[in-house]
């Protein structure tokens, strides 16, 4: 890892992969941002969703959401 830890140091617990799968399963997170997020857990023993939640790195899977968004950057740089 990049901050040279052994994985005796980690505060990551079985709970914490679990979580994080959980949210890729549901297409919360994509396994990119899954990447960073458990470089994170490894790290600072928090939560997936509450890492997911502080860094904004919610992805967004509703075709209709992202229209709606497409639409408003086109009309707000026409």
């Amino acid at each position: 890892n990049t901050n040279n830890m052994d994985v005796q140091e980690s505060k990551l617990t079985p709970s914490h992969l679990v979580e994080m799968l959980q949210l890729i399963d549901k297409g919360t997170i994509s396994g990119k941002i899954a990447k960073t997020v458990f470089e994170e857990m490894f790290v600072s023993g928090k939560r997936a969703e509450q890492i997911v939640e502080e860094k904004g790195l919610l992805q967004i899977s509703d075709e209709d959401e992202l229209a709606a968004m497409i639409d408003e950057l086109i009309a707000a740089h026409p």
